[in-house]
């Protein structure tokens, strides 16, 4: 299988890839929010970082419930939120 990348816009317009052989139709998305500072490896922590991704949408209501709880929720948009993060379900760049 040929590898390519998949990519997912944030809402702020940051875009995340992955580069894999498999096909993606949706991304659960951490925003990270306040200060962010530093890594342990010296690198600045990323506001957004891809959760977990999903290869079907028939899957999306099952891995946002064994992910973060939440049940009933297939639908793009916010679907959890912390003080120090949010999450978000966002379909891939076609």
């Amino acid at each position: 299988m040929t590898k390519r990348f998949v990519t997912v816009t944030t809402p702020d317009g940051t875009v995340l890839k992955r580069q894999t052989a498999r096909e993606y139709s949706h991304v659960l998305v951490t925003e990270r929010k306040g200060e962010l500072g530093i890594s342990i490896s010296g690198k600045p922590i990323a506001r957004w970082d891809a959760h977990t991704w999903i290869g079907r949408p028939d899957l999306v209501a099952a891995r946002i419930k064994s992910t973060l709880g939440v049940t009933g929720t297939t639908q793009p948009g916010l679907i959890k939120e912390y003080d120090t993060c949010s999450y978000y379900l966002i379909e891939t760049d076609k």
